[in-house]
């Protein structure tokens, strides 16, 4: 079978990672530099959809001058292969979701650095002024360590726009103003990230309904549903979630690095309970 190359043949591609709406990621091998490689290929061609060249190539700049941030993967290179649009990553072997299939939940200990890592990521891209717009697991990669990388800059956008955001994104975990299609901040992230937060520790999603239009009426609307106590979540953890999901963007942290305080203060107090009942007397 004859191997496919792209980008000069430069890159060789190998097996395929995962697909979506934007198109299809494949393992490729970098031939000059000798190295493993995630490429990002688009559906649509340069002919079909001039828009989604833009959106992929906007990526690709926003990623390049984000990846300063160690929890922030690493844009290498970008082109056009046969009229589609690739981009060039660092490849990571692992993502957030495949540890989130068929309802599995993750040990609130291992949730909360996984959140602070995010966290600080998106601190430090909302400090160069954008806002992610699509925090959600399949978008948090795992390096082999277990080490956060934040991906898929497609939608980000500067929080110094003057025009009307459009509401796109993952309505599963879309903050309601997002939503709304208003133009929005940090805030919107910090709620996203809540989602991801309450599906590592719960593991399913605190809003579901048949059809978008009862989803993004629940974000709007309906409480906060409870996590069920068998998973020892922290109630302290589980407030920082709470807070999080807001609906009001006035009442949720203001700041990622506020939030990330609040859950490392959160697992601090669980820890000091821990030991307190540990070496208590019968």
């Amino acid at each position: 079978m004859q191997e496919e190359r792209i980008g000069d043949g430069r890159y060789i591609l190998s097996d395929r990672l995962g697909s979506g709406g934007f198109g299809r990621v494949h393992r490729a091998r970098d031939t000059r530099l000798r190295r493993t490689v995630a490429i990002k290929i688009s559906h649509q061609t340069v002919s079909e959809d001039p828009d989604y060249v833009g959106y992929i190539s906007r990526e690709a700049r926003i990623a390049a001058n984000l990846d300063a941030h160690p929890n922030i993967a690493t844009v290498y290179d970008t082109g056009i292969h046969l009229g589609h649009v690739f981009i060039v990553m660092e490849y990571v072997p692992d993502m957030l979701d495949n540890h989130l299939k068929d309802g599995a939940s993750i040990p609130a200990s291992r949730a909360a650095d996984i959140a602070i890592e995010i966290a600080e990521a998106l601190d430090f891209v909302h400090s160069q002024n954008f806002v992610h717009r699509d925090i959600k697991p399949a978008n948090i990669l795992l390096t082999e360590d277990g080490f956060v990388k934040v991906t898929d800059f497609g939608i980000a956008r500067s929080m110094a726009s003057s025009s009307t955001a459009t509401a796109i994104g993952s309505v599963a975990y879309m903050a309601p103003e997002q939503s709304a299609g208003i133009v929005v901040d940090g805030r919107a992230d910090i709620y996203s990230l809540g989602i991801t937060l309450y599906r590592m520790l719960a593991g399913y999603l605190p809003f579901e309904g048949g059809n978008e239009g009862l989803v993004r009426q629940m974000h709007e609307e309906s409480p906060v549903p409870g996590i069920p106590g068998h998973l020892n979540v922290p109630d302290q953890l589980e407030s920082v979630v709470r807070r999080a999901l807001a609906k009001d963007r006035e009442d949720r942290f203001q700041s990622m690095s506020e939030m990330a305080d609040a859950i490392r203060a959160a697992m601090q107090v669980d820890s000091r309970s821990a030991t307190e009942t540990a070496g208590a007397p019968d």
